[in-house]
């Protein structure tokens, strides 16, 4: 699935812009309303579903610098779903998906260094049954050429 909305990990947290979001959905009101009048209306709780943060640089408009809302997976999808239009069912689906692709175990794998010394003992694992006419060590040494 191409990517909708930019998630975030921070702390072992994931987290989406509140801006972007807003910015997907189409909401017809501006932003800074918008999310005060969501986080009211809906109950979220600062430091639990969202943290604020003034954002770095200055305000283009001139005046106090723009608030920034990283918001909770959880907030997104409920976001998503009061807007009651398609993008929002769109962006709701989206971060389902997400969260089942974040849940899959990963493949574990060995640090490089580790990871290439195991590669030169099997190789010269292999090399050694290759000198006694191992056929299948051959055949192992071939394709492990390719593999890697």
């Amino acid at each position: 699935m191409t990517e909708l909305i930019t998630i975030t990990e921070q702390n072992g947290q994931r987290a989406v812009n509140a801006r972007e979001l807003h910015q997907f959905l189409e909401v017809g009101r501006d932003f800074s309303n918008w999310i005060k009048d969501r986080i009211e209306d809906y109950g979220f709780v600062e430091n639990q579903d969202f943290v604020v943060f003034a954002k770095s640089g200055e305000n283009s408009n001139g005046g106090r610098p723009l608030k920034e809302y990283a918001i909770s997976i959880d907030m997104a999808k409920e976001l998503s779903m009061v807007e009651r239009n398609e993008k929002g069912k769109l962006a709701r689906l989206y971060f389902i998906e997400m969260e089942k692709k974040a849940k899959e175990p990963q493949p574990k794998l060995l640090p490089s260094g580790k990871r290439n010394q195991q590669q030169i003992e099997l190789i010269e694992l292999i090399r050694a049954n290759l000198l006694r006419g191992d056929v299948v060590a051959g055949k192992l040494l071939q394709c492990f050429k390719v593999g890697f």
